[in-house]
């Protein structure tokens, strides 16, 4: 049935993916490959895969459970490496920035001394160098160093700077930022930010999900858009949004239409969308001349006939150029030879063969504009001598 068909799709496409999920825990390393030298350009990914893992229904993750290569246990091994290998980072780097701060000794540096100068150079050299270790850190990184340590440093670098205000230490803990840079997923779904420090290595980054600001709807000529919203929690980032031309354009709604012809003027006949006001199957109604032939008669002779009938009132005879005549042997006017007269004229002799009934048509036209109006034909048949 139609029901079990579409259950059918929308199972495959569960599976499909819990599948690419699968394969982004496929593609992390193993947790014995993950060290400090390269352990940020992990976290990225790895916290992808969980997130899409966490997101998926029960079905899906039952299918990556039940994968052979043991995927949860690598993506939990994985996860428990990073964190492991983030913290033995950021704990040895605050017992080095603790060592070198107490090796700076601010505290016993006196002016008077005569190897001052010295003693302060190396101090800096030591606060700057803590400084770097900090801010060589990833984002991860610096929030698991502990808060004395930020904060010993912090002071150091103030103490100092207040020693040698020409030669200040920058801050790494105090970011200035440079422009951030914003990265959309081509769905609009995602957005990427990253900033990077201008005093130090340090960039920041944060990835969300975005929001649906506004809709504006498709219409049968365009797409419609959607305005997606990312917002962020961390500095310097700013709420951004972006328009995605994701909604498809809309049939158009045809009805019927005309517009009658009249003297002079052409009509037509349409269908027309009522929304984008488009039209197809137009078709011509030609306009026409406003007089008739009136008082038509033909007289026989002899291998001729000739066309007579009543000459129009004068303010007729200015709306149009003359007559045409045609005839034919046939009732149809199948091979109809044509002539005209002018619009002065109230008769013309036709030759044609003998002993021959015609059939005789005659009308009005006008030329405006470049085009040529007729009135309806006037009939009469004849037979000659």
């Amino acid at each position: 049935s139609e029901l079990s068909a579409l259950e059918g799709r929308l199972v495959n496409a569960e599976n499909k993916i819990a599948d690419l999920v699968a394969d982004l825990i496929r593609n992390l390393p193993d947790a014995d490959d993950i060290s400090a030298d390269n352990v940020e350009s992990f976290e990225e990914p790895t916290t992808t895969a969980c997130e899409l893992y966490e997101s998926l229904t029960e079905r899906q993750q039952s299918i990556i459970q039940s994968d052979p290569d043991n995927l949860i246990d690598k993506l939990d091994a994985v996860q428990d490496k990073i964190d492991q290998v983030n913290e033995d980072v950021a704990v040895n780097a605050g017992s080095q920035i603790t060592s070198l701060l107490a090796q700076a000794g601010l505290d016993s540096l006196n002016p008077d001394d005569a190897d001052y100068a010295n003693k302060l150079q190396d101090a800096k050299t030591k606060i700057e160098t803590a400084a770097e270790l900090y801010s060589n850190l990833s984002e991860t990184q610096q929030g698991l160093v502990e808060e004395d340590v930020i904060t010993n440093l912090q002071s150091a670098i103030q103490q100092y700077n207040a020693l040698d205000e020409d030669n200040p230490i920058a801050d790494p803990t105090v970011h200035d930022f440079e422009e951030p840079n914003y990265e959309w997923a081509e769905d609009g779904s995602t957005c990427k930010a990253t900033a990077k420090d201008k005093n130090s290595n340090y960039v920041a980054k944060e990835t969300v999900n975005t929001t649906v600001e506004k809709q504006t709807p498709a219409t049968c000529t365009a797409n419609g858009k959607t305005t997606y919203k990312a917002t962020f929690t961390k500095e310097p980032f700013t709420p951004q949004t972006k328009d995605v031309q994701d909604i498809p354009v809309i049939d158009h709604n045809w009805r019927n239409g005309s517009v009658a012809a009249g003297q002079f003027r052409d009509g037509s006949t349409y269908q027309q969308c009522t929304m984008c006001k488009a039209k197809r199957n137009v078709k011509v109604v030609p306009g026409y001349a406003p007089s008739y032939v009136k008082g038509l008669k033909v007289k026989k002779g002899k291998k001729a006939f000739t066309v007579k009938w009543k000459k129009q009132k004068k303010n007729v005879l200015k709306q149009f150029n003359g007559y045409q005549i045609r005839y034919s042997p046939n009732a149809n006017m199948a091979g109809a030879k044509y002539t005209t007269a002018g619009k002065s004229k109230k008769s013309k002799k036709i030759k044609a063969a003998a002993k021959t009934r015609y059939y005789v048509q005659v009308r009005t036209y006008t030329v405006r504009g470049g085009k040529t109006y007729y009135s309806g034909w006037s009939t009469k048949s004849v037979k000659t001598k």
